[in-house]
Parts: C-alpha cells; structure tokens; sequence
C-alpha cells in the first residue's frame, strides 16, 4: 500500500467511525480494480462492511442510486449503509469473496452450468424489472448506450488493438463502416436496464444466493448486450455448444416475459460483435499498453472464439471494410504482430510543461516537434483533495484514467506519434520532440508525458527522455494546474 492510498485507508476509517461511532477492529484493503476504486474489507463489533472510496461523485452517486432502486425491485445487489458524497466513501454490504468466476474454476465448466443458467436468469430479472421506474439520467458516464456510446467502444477497439497489431485497414471507410453497425444496432428496442458488466467476476456467491456489483456503469439499452457479454466471453469455460445452449435458455427466460424473441433474434449478433470488439481492445490496452501478461496471454483464445463465431457476423458483407478487418482478426497472431529493428539511433524527448511558463525549447536545433494542449481536458487540480499531488501520483493518474475524454486524447496522441517514431527509425531520423502543456504542469500534461513515455518504450528500440519542466514548483500553494 502505497502513501495516498494509506491516507484514504485513515479517511476510511475516519469515516466509519462518524457513521458507526466505533472503531474498526481491523481494515485490510482488498485487490484494486481496474477503475480509480478503492476497496476495504472492514471488521467490527456484530460483522464486517466493505468500505469504498470513489473519487468520481457522478459514479459513486450511479451506484447508490441504482443499489437503492434495485433492492426496492426485490434484486440482489449490496445495500449502502452510508454514503458520505463530499469525500467520496460510502459503506455497503460484506458479500464475501466467492466470485461465480473462481466456483466455475474450482467446480469445472459443466459442475458450474446449472449456476450460469441461474445468473442468466437474475439477469432478465435485471434488464426488466430493473428498468421500471428507473431514472436513467443519473446513470454514468452516459444515460444510454446509444450510438454515441457504441463508436466510443469501436473506436476504443481501433486505437487500443487495431493499430497496434499492425492490421492493415482503410480508416475513412472503416469509420463509415462503424457508424452503419452502431445506427443499425440502435434500431433495437433500447429501452431497458443494460448492465454493461455482466460478467462472473461481478457475481457473488453466499450461502446458495447471487448477488450482484459493479453496476455503476448501467443505463439504458438493448436486452442484446449483456447475454452477449456474458455467454461468448473468451475467458469462458465452456465450448461453443454449451454457449449456444446458455444462449437457448436466455431467450426461453425472455419469452416467459413476453418480449418479443424474433426481434431479440435479429440484433443479437450485432451486439455480439460490439462486445467483442470492445474486448479486443481491452485487451489490447492491458496487455500491449499496459503490459499485463495475463491480457495478452489470453489473446489467442479470444482470437479463436472470434474465429468460432465468424459465421453469424454474415451482416457484415454491406460493411465491406469491417467485414474485411474482422476477416484478418479471426487469422491474427501475436506472432504476425509487425516489429521495428531491435535498435535505433533515435532519441524521443517528452516533456510537460505550463502553459504560464511559456513553450519548451527544442535543445536538439530541429526546430520542435509536437505540441499537445491538455487544458481542454478534466482538470484534477480544481478538485482540492489532488492539488497537493501530481499526475506521477497514483491518485491523480486513476482519476483521470478514469474519465473516457483522458482516454481517447491518450490514445489519438499514442497513434500520431506513432506513425512519426516508425518513420523517423526507418528513415534515420536521430531526434523527436513531443510534448504536453496545460495550466500549471503538474496533472494532466505530467500524467499523459508519463503515459506516452511508457508506451514508447514498450513498444520501440528508441531512447526516451523524460521531463517534467515544473516539477520543483509541484506542491506550491500559487499553482492551481
């Protein structure tokens, strides 16, 4: 546990005691997840309650809103005993640590297939149930999945996995092709609860019951999305006739809602399809971005469930540049992923920089490189808790990991810049100069330097600088980044 999250763990603990008026016993901090979301298992006098800091109060406010609306519909989700909106810590039920991913790891696939079904069913209960009476305008970060929503995920998919593997595809038709699949998709009947995560490591399992998390990231949608999710994720145990089984018994649950299974039918391969793209671009970002092994190695298996699954995606023959993209994914290896030389004389200089300081000098005589302006984007430094730390410190860097605007910025930056690095090795260009400014450089432009500083030395056989041209004023009180 590093210093920032201690000092949360202290207001953790702070605050149950406001809110119980007893002190913990003990607070131990639980894995982190892939979000800016702290976690702690608190034990105290009569139980234990699982405390959370979430430094985003728009989805922390998601989340209480929707545990309250779902445990009013009679579903199974964690009741919120306290909710603190200033500090971002509220307290939720302790539903222990069985996940139905780690029983189907200890059971086996088809020990597990009776709990899946199970699953299945609480989700129609979900997408149904859930969706009367529910305000979705405070749902996060979007109300819908609308189309909007949908190109965030295909483009997510192109600049995380397309262009990093080295695919080759002709961009302004596959854009085109993008928009086509999101308007047609959008043309099902949207109106119900989308989970969004749906998925075995957001089931819990305690005493024979489910319950159910992380469903911060709901709204409103398509019934398609999350059986797709679901049912033909690559990490699935089981083979794609036990799929298309789970599949049968999700339309047989539908259809005792009287939903109407033909138009379930005709969109469901083009959720299918999003979610697996979507996927593919996790799984790039983790693994190729952020080098977590466990995200590339799964890589393959996710190559051949798309494979597998090649046939139901016929649709895509009047998307002629999509169809030929999802053509050369159901072919890829890691292996055929292109490589630059093993060395070059290239030198990459990054830095951040404020914008009240004046531009940085270009020491190599080149004449500069490129400039990115940061001041557009979410600005932690208006928020008084990260003022005193910068974008190097873990707190700041989830938050703005978080907001999907750092997100896409990062990775339109990774892609530009990319395409100078790999002509400047092949052509014997010996410097390049990139750097980011905003108000006072020390969140924004230092976190997106950090960013690109390791994602270039992932990736290339170059030599990176990196500076940080305001660091010894970082902390002053007259610096509002």
């Amino acid at each position: 546990m590093n210093s920032k999250e201690t000092e949360i763990r202290e207001r953790v603990k702070e605050e149950f005691f406001k809110y119980s008026g007893v002190f913990p016993t003990e607070i131990c901090q639980l894995p982190n997840s892939a979000s800016g979301r702290i976690y702690f298992r608190i034990s105290a006098e009569g139980g234990s309650t699982i405390g959370t800091f979430c430094d985003d109060a728009e989805e922390a406010s998601a989340f209480v809103y929707l545990s309250e609306h779902f445990l009013k519909a009679g579903l199974p989700v964690p009741r919120v005993f306290h909710y603190n909106k200033e500090n971002g810590i509220y307290f939720q039920s302790d539903l222990g640590d069985l996940t139905l991913h780690r029983y189907i790891e200890e059971k086996g696939a088809l020990n597990s297939l009776e709990s899946c079904k199970k699953a299945l069913h609480h989700l129609v209960e979900f997408q149904t149930k859930g969706s009367d009476g529910l305000d979705f305008s405070v749902c996060f970060p979007r109300h819908s999945f609308d189309e909007i929503s949908i190109l965030w995920d295909l483009n997510y998919f192109k600049y995380t996995f397309l262009k990093p593997s080295g695919i080759s595809f002709h961009e302004e038709r596959l854009e085109n092709d993008f928009r086509k699949l999101a308007s047609e998709a959008v043309m099902d009947d949207c109106g119900y609860f989308l989970y969004r995560d749906f998925q075995s490591r957001n089931i819990m399992l305690q005493c024979d019951e489910m319950n159910f998390i992380d469903f911060q990231g709901g709204r409103r949608g398509s019934l398609c999305y999350d059986p797709a999710s679901f049912i033909y994720s690559a990490r699935s145990p089981f083979d794609l006739k036990v799929k298309d089984e789970l599949l049968v018994f999700y339309r047989d649950e539908l259809s005792k809602c009287n939903k109407d299974i033909a138009r379930f039918d005709k969109y469901f391969y083009y959720y299918l399809l999003i979610r697996l793209l979507q996927t593919f671009g996790a799984y790039g970002y983790r693994g190729w971005f952020e080098r977590k092994p466990a995200f590339s190695e799964i890589m393959p298996k996710a190559v051949q469930n798309f494979k597998d699954l090649l046939p139901r995606f016929s649709f895509t023959d009047k998307m002629p540049e999509l169809r030929s993209v999802i053509l050369k994914i159901s072919e890829f290896s890691l292996d055929a992923k292109e490589t630059l030389p093993d060395d070059s004389n290239l030198v990459v200089n990054i830095s951040s920089f404020s914008y009240k300081h004046g531009l940085p000098e270009d020491k190599s005589g080149n004449g500069g490189g490129f400039i990115f302006d940061c001041r557009a984007l979410p600005n932690p430094g208006k928020i008084e808790m990260y003022k005193p730390f910068s974008g190097k410190d873990k707190i700041v860097a989830d938050y703005l990991a978080s907001r999907p605007e750092l997100l896409s910025f990062s990775e339109n930056v990774k892609s530009i810049v990319s395409q100078s690095v790999e002509k400047y090795i092949s052509r014997g260009f010996t410097h390049l100069m990139v750097s980011f400014g905003c108000t006072g450089g020390q969140h924004r432009s230092v976190y997106l330097a950090e960013k690109l500083a390791e994602f270039i030395k992932s990736k290339y056989p170059v030599k990176v600088n990196l500076e940080h041209m305001m660091q010894d004023s970082w902390g002053r009180k007259n610096i509002n980044d």
